[in-house]
């Protein structure tokens, strides 16, 4: 769980916010490369860090403390693997798209509160959803959250069968598009901000 954690967290959102804050995103707009593009590539960067220098030494460690748990198969580890790669992308889009409301809130605090609020509630990391009262089931099983690591954990342990990890893979593959197509419309938007604010 803590290292599913790792891997899936982000902070594209912020820097976003950050740099559209302090102006120096004037300087990724003369960038060769979009700057969704180029943020993604920098985010990849920080996961490939976190895998090689926190996550592999973390499950190395784990394996001579405590009974290390493999998938059954290749074809569950396979699964897994995919399900865990969408939901960094998931996550990604998601800190993205918050981060380009910094046009308009001109602030990046709300990031943090709504991505730490969201998925604390929602995401069924801290607390597994199925010891959730219903109604709270209910809402988190509409909302992207728990696709992030909830289910490609769930995957991992084989909590689901194989039809319903091919419906979670689908379910991912659906919001990230959801959320591309979000992130789209939002950006649009926030050229004509920028293009209002510079004259």
């Amino acid at each position: 769980n803590a290292s599913v954690s790792i891997l899936t967290y982000s902070s594209v959102g912020n820097k976003l916010a950050g740099k559209i804050k302090d102006g120096s995103i004037s300087n990724d707009f003369i960038r060769p490369v979009s700057l969704k593009y180029y943020m993604m590539a920098e985010e990849l960067g920080d996961r490939t860090y976190s895998m090689i220098f926190t996550f592999l030494p973390v499950c190395i460690v784990a394996a001579f403390m405590v009974p290390f748990r493999i998938p059954s198969s290749f074809l569950v580890g396979g699964l897994f693997l995919i399900s865990l790669l969408l939901g960094i992308i998931l996550i990604y889009y998601i800190n993205y798209t918050l981060g380009l409301l910094a046009f308009w809130f001109k602030n990046s605090i709300y990031v943090n509160w709504f991505l730490g609020a969201f998925f604390t509630l929602f995401g069924g990391t801290a607390v597994p959803l199925w010891f959730y009262p219903d109604f709270l089931k209910n809402i988190a099983y509409i909302l992207p959250f728990r696709y992030v690591s909830y289910e490609p954990i769930s995957i991992f342990l084989e909590k689901v069968d194989l039809e319903n990890a091919l419906i979670i893979i689908l379910a991912q593959l659906i919001w990230i598009l959801t959320f591309a197509l979000l992130e789209s419309f939002v950006w649009n938007k926030a050229q004509k901000v920028i293009t209002i604010q510079g004259g």
